[in-house]
């Protein structure tokens, strides 16, 4: 998706039920609408992030992967 930098997807428990979430690093305005539209396109709908939080950054590892908080 154009704009997008890095991605973290996460499970969360919501009212005792598993959620796909995502957090989501880019320098142009998404909306979330629109990003979970585009996943709705090539991913399975129980893969499909429930919740999206936009982010200014991630943070890495020093061998460059994110970190999993």
């Amino acid at each position: 998706y154009g704009g997008v930098e890095h991605v973290l997807v996460y499970q969360e428990i919501c009212d005792n039920l598993n959620i796909i979430c995502a957090k989501v690093v880019s320098k142009l305005s998404l909306n979330t609408l629109d990003l979970i539209s585009h996943c709705k396109l090539f991913l399975e709908d129980y893969k499909v992030p429930k919740k999206i939080i936009l982010c200014d950054s991630l943070e890495f590892t020093p061998s460059g992967k994110i970190k999993r908080n």
